[in-house]
């Protein structure tokens, strides 16, 4: 087909899932696509269509790798593994503190998904298990785990400096204003 044969992939039209559309001011339709192979997301491979008012290509960008897939492996690992997997790195490895959540247990779930993560040329992958953890409030880091051997092939820090202790101030009922100590979290403002 077009698309397989000018993004040089095979079956391009299987690997790509509809993620979300959009349409701008001027009338250009943007269509996200996610790239998938055996039912597994592809970390990072996401392309970006973009069609006018006629449906008429106009760009296509984004990244997209053409993978070899066979023998990839299952993998097994239970959550309560790799959990402790990273502490123990955080821990060893970054000098952290894993610290009860409390409140926000229940919002800072680690998110534990298996993808194919590319190699570094694009012409490969290995399942692995991605985790997004937070040590703490204010820190998340993403891990990339084997999940044939449980060991772990890439972690970076994501946190968003931005979100942390902030002083506030505002008026309590008597009409006093008052300073305070909130959190910053994804917009929104925690009083502590």
């Amino acid at each position: 087909s077009e698309l397989s044969s000018s993004m040089m992939l095979e079956n391009a039209e299987t690997q790509f899932k509809f993620h979300e559309s959009s349409v701008d001011e001027k009338g250009v339709r943007h269509i996200k696509m996610k790239q998938e192979l055996n039912g597994l997301k592809v970390y990072g491979g996401e392309i970006n269509i973009h069609l006018n008012s006629n449906d008429d290509g106009l760009t296509v960008n984004g990244n997209y790798y053409n993978l070899q897939t066979d023998g990839l492996g299952d993998g097994l690992i239970n959550n309560t593994v790799l959990i402790n997997t990273i502490e123990t790195d955080l821990k060893k490895n970054h000098d952290y503190k894993v610290f009860h959540l409390g409140d926000f247990s229940e919002m800072l779930t680690p998110l534990i998904e298996k993808v194919i993560l590319p190699d570094n040329i694009g012409s490969s992958g290995r399942i692995v298990y991605h985790v997004t953890y937070w040590p703490h409030i204010t820190s998340r880091w993403e891990y990339f785990i084997d999940v044939n051997t449980g060991t772990i092939l890439k972690s970076i820090e994501t946190s968003c400096s931005a979100d942390g202790p902030k002083i506030a101030s505002a008026k309590d009922l008597n009409g006093v204003s008052r300073t305070f100590s909130t959190l910053l979290y994804q917009g929104y403002y925690y009083m502590l």
